[in-house]
């Protein structure tokens, strides 16, 4: 067992010290593998297109939560944590108003608990879990 935590905290080090660098190195092309002239521009959403984005996700969590009896959504991703308020916001509000049946009024939507280190704790789950 402690093996198995060793190793899951090498397998987070490890991903985290990947997406440290990556993030510093220099862009490639997917096709030719090398370097791009110059780095897009990180795309700002306005207010609008978060909010709506929200309303679209409140509603496939309102047709999940109205079929299956589901009181909690946990929302991550680099969309949904990058969007914030203007997004949850909005999804709750989609949700409180799709979801009128008796067992799923009331479910919320929160963002993850994790963040952005929610994908590296999973990486570092299945891995553990794929070496027993």
């Amino acid at each position: 067992r402690d093996a198995r935590r060793r190793d899951a905290g090498a397998v987070v080090r490890a991903a985290k010290r990947f997406r440290t660098a990556a993030r510093f190195a220099a862009p490639r092309s997917a096709v030719t593998g090398g370097a791009l002239v110059a780095a897009p521009e990180p795309f700002l959403a306005d207010a609008g297109v978060r909010e709506r984005t929200g309303t679209m996700v409140g509603r496939a969590v309102a047709a999940v939560a109205n079929l299956l009896d589901l009181r909690l959504a946990v929302v991550a991703g680099s969309v949904a944590l990058g969007f914030g308020d203007d997004f949850f916001d909005a999804a709750q509000a989609e949700l409180d108003r799709s979801c009128c049946l008796e067992f799923s009024i009331g479910a919320r939507i929160i963002p993850a608990g994790l963040g952005e280190s929610g994908p590296l704790l999973g990486a570092a789950a299945v891995a553990l879990a794929a070496g027993r």
